[in-house]
């Protein structure tokens, strides 16, 4: 089990700086839309992060210096720069995770996974706006609360799924 906390470890590291340089740059950007984008992601990564703190009982994290010193470009090359890197390495940082776990962690990750999707989906195309890729997310998360019905991040997700899938008009 020590590989397998080894590897949530490195992904919480990922996503908790994720959230804290994000969230403290988003407000000094000029452009709304990188506002918005910027905390949004960094809302997704809070959300994936305190899901791991929570499984393995730990809330510390390492603040992941390739990550910050990425962030600190200036404003106009970030929207770039989180399509183009930070987001990859996000999603490859759980995919790593999971290639080396047992099938307990691998099912963490797998959650984790369909919540980082599901956010993205949205976050890329507005708020509540559905694309092909957050459909897609949207069935692996209510596939994932299925098969956990107790779990509380589960729940609140599901729940928010629920009440964005409103009847179109």
């Amino acid at each position: 089990m020590s590989v397998d906390r080894e590897q949530i470890r490195k992904v919480i590291d990922l996503f908790s700086t994720v959230y804290q340089d994000l969230g403290e740059l988003a407000p000094t950007y000029e452009n709304d839309y990188l506002v918005v984008t910027a905390y949004e992601l960094a809302r997704v990564a809070g959300e994936v992060s305190l899901l791991l703190r929570s499984a393995i009982g730990d809330s510390g994290f390492r603040v992941v210096s390739d990550v910050t010193n990425a962030l600190s470009r200036p404003e106009n090359e970030i929207a770039e720069l989180l399509d183009s890197y930070l987001v990859p390495k996000l999603r490859s940082s759980i995919d790593d995770a999971a290639f080396l776990a047992d099938d307990a962690t691998k099912d963490l990750l797998d959650r984790v996974n369909a919540i980082f999707r599901y956010g993205l989906g949205h976050m890329n195309h507005g708020t509540f706006g559905l694309n092909s890729d957050s459909s897609v997310a949207d069935e692996e998360l209510r596939a994932s609360y299925m098969a956990h019905p107790q779990d509380p991040d589960l729940v609140a997700s599901a729940m928010e799924l629920a009440r964005l899938n409103l009847p179109e008009f």
